[in-house]
């Protein structure tokens, strides 16, 4: 029997003492246009955590584990808007789409369970039950978020963070809840579950030999508890190469200006001088769509816990005049050598754009480049590009059950990464499968340059929305694709995909694009892990990850359901 899923408010509560902090509005350079308000800030909690003195956490679960609440996700409408535009993108083919890709078959096997042509390593991540413990042992999404070293391999989900080996031995003592972890006070009597972290995110910076984890902390009205507004992001910096041993803490207010908004939505990214985040920010009263926001540090003084300002813009515009939301700042892979000496950014339009959420189509990606960032005299550039044309996802599907699984909007969900001077970025888009319409994955390759002191950018070998067809007329879709390059520019893009009529449980693939293949193809496609059954949450989550460990492996992570849980993560290894 076919069931569907009807949007669902979860009830959430958590709290954390209200932190007063006082921002310095800085003047902008009179030769920079205004893209946004200059502010900076310091941070509210420094301090040092040895890991190995940290309690581990978690129990097993032998049966399947069905989630008691869901991370809420902000998308500045109300799930019955939202709802309402999923259902026009299912049913009209005739929305704005261009440059479509069928990805290949693997080699005749099924989706999900096909060849492991260049994963030379695979294996289980953390499962719910065991790690995501705020709503009384279960929760959901994972949210999950991946670093990789040489030597170690760290993955933080919703709350909680792993150590690995590289062959996947669990280290002693992990995974560790994310609030033990950070250190983050109790929130006393007015949440007795304790503070409220998610979206985390991580990055091994092989410059600096060492890992960073950020996580989300969000308390009083946007989650509905009666607790002092906060807005919080914990940043963790590896004190050494080996995650097992000290971090540095810092803590930032991200409503610097005491607005009133909350910050939604983690992005983290560096560049060889700055380590940089964003959010965006909504009202913590009616929970309506404020503005972005991105903020950059010196990332050397936070590799040594030193104390740091902040330096960053609110109310981020790009130079058409559009509000954007969610301006990923890039992880920058390349060496210091190609470095340009700038933090870069992207973001597609989405939120009020499109007849919101790109309901109606959008064909623009922002590329943002910050000079001198982390100082004082940073300044920020943007050139808006005209890509393919894109439009909202419909709803996934699932066996039993169709266009039931939310699949967000049209924001880059996954952190873009920067590499030979190429900025690679993906987003779930709407794909026209020659039957209906399903889940597609965008993929964009931005080309900036800066010289002179001036941003200029053009497209790349990449772009297009990529879709799946396994020869039948169903409805096997794809969503939050993630990808990475090595140092030969050689790709990996991670997936999650699911379908009803397709039979497919949510499973994760892997889709490799060697930098000899033409035309932005990808030569392989295979699966990291097959889902076992159909899950019982409305939300998946909102991104994959993949990361590359500065030895020229690429690490993906991705979310699947296994048959003892509602959620669990694979990780994989892919070499060329």
């Amino acid at each position: 029997m076919v069931r569907t899923r009807f949007w669902r408010l979860a009830a959430l509560s958590a709290a954390f003492a209200s932190l007063a902090v006082a921002a310095l509005v800085m003047p902008a350079p009179a030769s920079a246009r205004v893209l946004g308000r200059p502010v900076s800030m310091q941070p509210i909690h420094m301090h040092t955590v040895f890991a190995g003195l940290i309690p581990g956490g978690g129990l097993a679960r032998t049966t399947r584990q069905v989630h008691i609440g869901e991370v809420p996700f902000h998308t500045g409408v109300s799930p019955a808007v939202e709802a309402q535009r999923k259902l026009r993108a299912e049913l009209n083919r005739y929305l704005p789409m261009a440059n479509e890709h069928f990805l290949p078959r693997p080699n005749g096997k099924s989706l999900g369970v096909g060849p492991l042509l260049t994963l030379d390593r695979e294996f289980s991540g953390m499962q719910d039950g065991t790690v995501c413990q705020y709503f009384g042992g279960s929760c959901a999404p994972p949210d999950g978020a991946i670093a990789a070293s040489k030597f170690y391999v760290v993955e933080a989900l919703n709350t909680s963070i792993a150590v690995y080996s590289p062959t996947g031995v669990l280290h002693a003592g992990w995974p560790k809840n994310t609030n033990n972890f950070f250190g983050i006070p109790a929130p006393g009597a007015c949440d007795t579950n304790g503070p409220f972290t998610s979206d985390p995110r991580a990055f091994y910076d092989s410059g600096a030999d060492n890992f960073v984890i950020a996580f989300l902390q969000v308390e009083g009205g946007l989650i509905g508890n009666s607790c002092p507004n906060s807005t919080t992001y914990w940043i963790a910096v590896s004190a050494t190469p080996n995650p097992t041993g000290a971090w540095f803490i810092y803590a930032f207010n991200m409503d610097p200006t005491n607005a009133g908004n909350a910050a939604d939505f983690t992005q983290v990214g560096f560049s060889h001088t700055s380590l940089c985040f964003s959010g965006n920010m909504f009202s913590q009263t009616s929970g309506s769509y404020q503005y972005a926001e991105t903020f950059c540090a010196p990332k050397e003084k936070m590799n040594h816990g030193k104390g740091v300002t902040a330096f960053g813009f609110l109310n981020l515009t790009d130079s058409n005049g559009t509000v954007v939301d969610t301006v990923q700042p890039v992880d920058t892979l390349s060496s210091v050598n190609g470095d340009p000496g700038v933090q870069f950014f992207a973001n597609t339009y989405n939120i009020t754009s499109g007849g919101g959420q790109c309901s109606t189509g959008c064909s623009t990606m922002d590329i943002w480049a910050m000079s001198n960032p982390g100082s004082s005299s940073e300044t920020l550039q943007n050139v808006p590009l005209t890509i393919f044309g894109y439009s909202l996802a419909p709803s996934a599907s699932e066996p039993g059950c169709s266009n039931c699984l939310d699949t967000d909007d049209t924001r880059i969900s996954g952190t873009p990464v920067y590499r030979a001077g190429n900025i690679y970025a993906a987003f779930n888009a709407a794909f026209n499968n020659g039957a209906q319409i399903v889940d597609g994955v965008g993929i964009e390759e931005a080309v900036p340059r800066f010289s002179g002191g001036t941003l200029s950018v053009s497209q790349g070998e990449f772009g297009g929305v990529y879709g799946l067809n396994d020869g039948a007329s169903d409805d096997l879709g794809m969503y939050y694709g993630e990808t990475v390059t090595d140092s030969s520019n050689n790709l990996a893009f991670v997936f999650t995909l699911s379908g009803n009529t397709a039979g497919i449980d949510p499973s994760v693939d892997v889709a490799t694009h060697n930098v000899t293949d033409c035309c932005g193809a990808f030569s392989s496609l295979f699966g990291l892990v097959s889902g076992a059954a159909a899950t019982p949450d409305f939300r998946m989550g909102d991104y994959n990850a993949a990361t590359w460990d500065g030895n020229d492996r690429l690490w993906v992570e991705g979310e699947f359901t296994p048959s003892t849980s509602d959620w669990g993560s694979g990780i994989g290894r892919v070499q060329f």
